[in-house]
């Protein structure tokens, strides 16, 4: 017999708090439950704030997904601007962070997993600088 409770369970006890039968101790340690469940599997746990406050606010619905992109793009585009003036730009990479780890919510995945994906395609990957630019070989350039 498997006596374990599945995150889904654990989250529902977190976040439906007005629940009179679930004991705020029990809400407590459901919440910290998940939260070494996040870090064990390599999810930050700002990240899984970040995931949280989506959550609650409605943003992790995946029909949501063309407009959190558009997003994507306006913080991008704010990102280029600090960068063109010369402002700090640690606000607008974080605003960009949020958006693309709500985005990867609304699409079932996590930041560390598609980082992984990512840094496994260019793990071997060849190339030289080019104006700035790093070519892979068989690009051109």
């Amino acid at each position: 017999m498997n006596n374990r409770i599945d995150n889904e369970t654990l989250k529902r006890i977190v976040d439906e708090g007005d629940l009179w039968w679930i004991d705020p101790g029990i809400q407590k340690m459901a919440a910290e439950l998940l939260q070494l469940r996040a870090e064990r599997e390599g999810i930050p746990q700002v990240e899984v704030k970040v995931r949280k406050w989506a959550q609650d606010r409605g943003l992790d619905d995946p029909e949501l997904v063309k407009s959190q992109f558009v997003k994507l793009v306006e913080e991008v585009g704010e990102l280029a601007s600090d960068i063109a003036r010369g402002r700090d730009p640690r606000d607008s990479i974080g605003d960009t962070l949020v958006v693309l780890t709500i985005l990867a919510q609304q699409l079932d995945t996590d930041l560390s997993e598609c980082l992984t994906v990512a840094y496994d395609q260019i793990k071997n990957r060849t190339g030289k600088m080019v104006n700035g630019v790093f070519v892979k070989d068989g690009d051109g350039g």
